[in-house]
């Protein structure tokens, strides 16, 4: 046994006040005349005995409960054999998750508010020149240096929950740089955890062994319950005005309760465009879709939304992309022909431009979405160069074959594309579609006609394809040779024909599959905007160099709140990549500014990924601990009162001083009884 406070043990000399009232109080006596005293001096000294006792059970409940006070305040404790020794050197390592999952309700706040209340109350058990270390998500400070109780109950206290998401082993990796920094032992400082235990969070396979000590204080949602929508996607990767948009939805339930016609709302440019409702049963997913019309060109700024409680970060989705009013065409021909004059001008949405081979405007072609080059004789290396450039840069390029005659040209220069143009035999063949689940054909086609006559081709070629090439078939010939490939080369597509399209050669042009294939060719060739981006540490949003000025520094604004940062950014070749890391926090729909003027807009939306209701148990958590050597001990108290005397016994040994209380109280009344009751 010893005590806490062993200084208290001096007032104990505070027992000599009960003892001098004893002496010069209950010793007064006063006279009393009786004209026989025979009788009444046997009375006195029967009374005189039964008043001393009395008075001396009196003194002795005085003095014990002088003396049981005296030992609460001291605070005797039994040393524990493996309880921590009290040190100026004992650091604690507290790591607090306030990750969006601990926005769930425990058992009576949230659990990021039980974790803080739990904090505080550990660093107020501890004795209080004890040192901290403090890492939670998405924090402004360094973790280092060490801090006092009073700086780590006002920074507790100032905690909320963040986007940022780290897992176990980053935390590990934090702590350990600030001990090999600050020369801290691994043998004094201590660990204390904070989390629900989410799954994905605790990656143990990557944890080092380390033999230190660990708090664990786990703790689970009082009810699984969450419904989120994960992503959107459109039908379409490229708008144009008038087109109508099919946006598809997905909605997941990572709860535990169905979930039945649960309203589901899509704002388009800040206006309630639809709604629709879903029902989602328990841990299961659904999609739905939302039809409508771009009205307008320009940016389109939207956002899907539900209702749910409490965990709320995901209940919006937000997205953007432009609408286009125009497609940029280009076609490069020997001589003018005429399919291609009808099929562009009787479309509004088409700029054509026609050029020579003799006056081709190489510095301004990349200005143009598609390129068609419509079997040159003689394609330069020079144009082959460019086109490819374009390409590589996001544009779309079909190169239509020349007639079998400049075959053998054209083949030195598509080998760097991986392709070559092979003579087949003369006879008449016709074209078939391979696949109509093709990505290319999506929204081309109704229905489909089995007998439908397709058209023919004659001194064609086929296109071979180097090894290992990745490509997609969009027009075979009979003989399941290639007429038609595609092919993504970086940001951009090429598309080649194994055909000439002279009349003599096929009559592809005349026929109604050309109006389709063409205007799908011409279709994607614009540019997709990326719908949104996950927020996230190691996040990099891509911008085209041509959008902004060279020189020039890109800033990012919320335009519903004024906030604006100029992040990270570095320039490529043809492109600008910002690092925004994580000084984005919030969710929402930003602009893209140069110069204090509009270049885009970037969505960017909260990961996921704590959206999903999966948690480890604390005996889990623990096996995984001490399996790297680390000594565990499991806190499963959830009132603060209980972490004190927890913490307490834990750190200093069994404390008895409650005891010690009650027993004063006891000796309290017990003296009061006998006041009261025994009279003299």
């Amino acid at each position: 046994m010893s005590f806490l406070y062993p200084g208290i043990l001096w007032f104990s000399a505070l027992i000599g006040i009960p003892i001098i009232i004893h002496l010069f109080y209950f010793r007064r006596y006063k006279t009393v005349y009786f004209s026989q005293t025979a009788f009444i001096d046997e009375v006195i000294k029967e009374s005189r005995s039964r008043q001393r006792l009395r008075n001396l059970i009196i003194l002795l409940l005085r003095i014990l409960t002088i003396l049981s006070l005296v030992l609460a305040f001291a605070q005797p404790v039994k040393k524990n054999n493996n309880a921590s020794k009290p040190s100026t050197s004992n650091v604690f390592a507290f790591y607090i998750d306030n990750t969006f999952s601990m926005s769930n309700e425990g058992e009576r706040m949230s659990l990021l508010e039980e974790a803080k209340s739990k904090a505080i109350g550990m660093i107020q058990s501890l004795p209080v020149n004890t040192k901290y270390i403090l890492f939670y998500h998405g924090m402004t400070s360094s973790p280092y240096p060490l801090r006092s109780s009073e700086e780590m109950e006002k920074q507790i206290t100032n905690i909320h929950l963040s986007p940022i998401t780290f897992k176990w082993n980053h935390v590990f990796n934090t702590f350990k740089k600030i001990n090999d920094a600050s020369g801290i032992s691994s043998n004094t400082i201590k660990y204390v955890f904070f989390s629900d235990g989410q799954k994905y969070a605790l990656d143990n396979a990557a944890w080092e062994k380390d033999s230190s000590l660990v708090y664990l204080f786990l703790t689970s949602p009082a009810k699984h319950s969450n419904i989120a929508i994960d992503t959107v996607w459109m039908e379409h990767p490229n708008s144009i005005e008038g087109q109508t948009e099919n946006l598809t939805v997905k909605v997941t339930n990572y709860g535990d309760d169905d979930f039945k016609s649960l309203p589901v709302r899509l704002y388009i440019n800040d206006t309630l465009k639809t709604m629709a409702t879903v029902t989602v049963n328990a841990h299961t997913s659904t999609t739905l879709n939302f039809a409508y019309v771009n009205l307008h060109t320009g940016y389109v700024n939207g956002k899907v939304e539900l209702s749910d409680f409490p965990v709320t970060f995901d209940n919006v989705y937000y997205f953007n992309y432009k609408v286009s009013n125009h497609i940029a065409v280009a076609v490069i021909s020997d001589e003018l022909s005429p399919y291609f004059q009808s099929f562009f001008n009787s479309d509004s949405i088409f700029t054509v431009s026609t050029f020579s081979p003799k006056n081709i405007p190489y510095s301004t072609l990349k200005q143009y979405s598609f390129i068609v080059v419509n079997g040159l004789n003689d394609l330069s290396s020079g144009l082959w160069s460019t086109l490819l450039t374009s390409i590589k840069q996001g544009g779309s390029v079909l190169l239509i074959s020349p007639t079998k005659e400049k075959i053998l040209p054209l083949n030195n220069l598509l080998k760097e594309a991986g392709f070559s143009l092979e003579l087949m035999d003369t006879a008449k063949t016709f074209l078939s579609i391979p696949s109509m689940e093709s990505n290319f054909y999506t929204g081309v086609f109704t229905k489909q006609e089995e007998r439908a006559t397709m058209p023919w081709v004659k001194n064609g070629c086929s296109i071979e394809v180097a090894h290992g090439l990745v490509y997609d078939l969009l027009l075979q010939y009979e003989n399941k040779q290639y007429a038609i490939l595609k092919r993504a080369i970086d940001k951009g597509t090429l598309y080649i024909t194994g055909f000439s399209f002279s009349p003599k050669i096929t009559n592809f042009m005349t026929h109604p599959l050309f109006v389709s294939v063409l205007h799908r060719m011409a279709q994607l060739s614009i540019k997709p905007t990326l719908l949104s981006y996950t927020l996230s540490p190691s996040m990099t949003v891509s911008v085209d160099a041509d959008s902004v000025i060279n020189d020039g520094v890109l800033e990012l604004k919320q335009p519903k709140t004024g906030w604006s940062v100029i992040p990270l950014q570095r320039r490529l070749y043809n492109e600008i990549v910002l690092m925004p890391q994580d000084i984005i926090t919030d969710d929402g729909v930003y602009q893209l500014l140069y110069q204090h003027k509009l270049k885009t807009y970037l969505s960017f939306n909260y990961d996921r990924k704590e959206s999903e209701q999966s948690y480890y148990s604390s005996e889990e958590v623990k096996r995984f601990l001490e399996d790297k050597g680390r000594k565990v001990l499991t806190v499963n108290a959830t009132d603060t009162d209980e972490i004190k005397a927890m913490v307490s016994n834990e750190f200093h040994g069994t404390s008895y001083w409650k005891w010690f209380v009650l027993l004063a109280l006891l000796f309290l009344i017990g003296e009061m009884l006998v006041i009261r009751l025994w009279k003299n």
